[in-house]
């Protein structure tokens, strides 16, 4: 029986001593709650785990149900629309996305077209680049409305002998009719009337109008009739004689 006692006692001694050399929290229960890791899960551990999982402790006793943990962010990176260049997810790019991690730093996009303005050509305004505008560039920036352009020169009627044409007046080689003027009516003089070939009483052809050819009693072949040798027919040869040679013949 000492022994037994002895025992028992040497036992509680050694507890005793264990409790007063380990602290209180050794011998507890340790809390757990949610822990909200990386990934975007929920566990309930304690909260040196939570921590040693890289994860963010929400408190002890609190429950993963309902879910306290937001889920991760999607993945960004650099997208494209036209030329300039932003950092966002895939399914808020509207123009092309480069990959998840891309930067915009450098910029994947394609440089921007050159800047453009107002050409004038002549008269005539168009938009284009500096380096395509064979006239005068007004600028990067600048418009055709307004155009920065000279007016054109005016037109008016021109008349190159009978034919009637709307031009400017350095570029009518006739007679020009004033800015304004108009082909219809024509101010140019009228044509003079057609000319062809005229058989002469002489077997002769000349080349006049209709007119000219009655009035000559020749023959007319038609306008613009041509005076071939064969056009006209000829007259038929007289043998000249005196009244005498004559009379003497038929006695």
């Amino acid at each position: 029986m000492r022994s037994t006692c002895s025992n028992t006692q040497l036992l509680v001694v050694l507890l005793v001593m264990a409790f007063q050399a380990a602290p209180l929290a050794a011998w507890a229960t340790p809390t757990v709650g949610a822990c909200c890791l990386p990934t975007g899960a929920c566990e309930v551990v304690p909260e040196a785990l939570c921590a040693q999982l890289g994860g963010v402790y929400q408190g002890a006793d609190v429950p993963c149900s309902p879910d306290p943990c937001a889920p991760p962010p999607p993945p960004t990176g650099a997208c494209c629309v036209d030329t300039v260049c932003t950092v966002t997810t895939r399914a808020d790019c509207l123009g092309e996305y480069f990959g998840d991690a891309t930067s915009c730093d450098p910029s994947p996009c394609p440089p921007p077209p050159p800047p453009t303005g107002a050409c004038c050509i002549d008269y005539v305004c168009s938009i284009t680049t500096a380096a395509h505008c064979f006239g005068e560039y007004f600028g990067d920036g600048s418009v055709c409305d307004p155009s920065p352009c000279p007016p054109p020169p005016p037109l008016g009627a021109c008349c190159i002998d009978y034919v009637c044409s709307i031009t400017t007046q350095a570029d009518c080689f006739g007679d020009w009719y004033g800015a304004g003027s108009t082909c219809d009516p024509s101010p140019c003089p009228p044509p003079p009337p057609p000319t062809g070939a005229c058989c002469l009483p002489t077997g002769e052809c000349v080349s006049l109008t209709r007119e000219q050819c009655e009035e000559a009693e020749g023959e007319y072949q038609g306008d613009r009739a041509a005076c071939d040798p064969e056009t006209c027919p000829q007259p038929l040869p007289t043998e000249l004689s005196t009244w005498g040679t004559i009379k003497a013949r038929y006695r």
